[in-house]
């Protein structure tokens, strides 16, 4: 994995200066890599890697009878140039705190979304 990575209009970097590193992806998510992780998603096409976090919940209300936000989650079609390497690591998107939590249990759950 290199120090920098150049995709659409930016330059990416982790937030810690290292040199190319090997990790796997249990590495990469333990380290926070963002590297890593826009070298992951991106095989994933656009409307793939929405799917998959309208899945998560993002994007989408929690149907929890309450008033919520949906959070934010642009179509696929609307996202810049970088904005589907940004979305990989969190930025360019919004969640509540509920779809938040939902994303993880999910993670923690080997997959499996149990809706909240």
């Amino acid at each position: 994995m290199p120090p920098q990575l150049h995709r659409s209009d930016r330059t990416f970097s982790d937030a810690e200066v290292h040199g190319t590193e090997k990790l796997t992806l249990a590495g990469v998510l333990a380290q926070s890599s963002n590297i890593g992780t826009i070298l992951t998603g991106e095989k994933l096409s656009k409307q793939q890697l929405h799917d998959y976090l309208q899945r998560f919940g993002v994007g989408v209300k929690t149907g929890i009878g309450l008033a919520e936000s949906a959070g934010e989650l642009a179509p696929w079609q609307q996202w810049s140039g970088s904005q589907q390497y940004t979305l990989m690591f969190g930025q360019g998107l919004s969640v509540n705190a509920l779809q938040a939590a939902s994303v993880f249990a999910t993670l923690a759950n080997d997959g499996v979304r149990v809706a909240p």
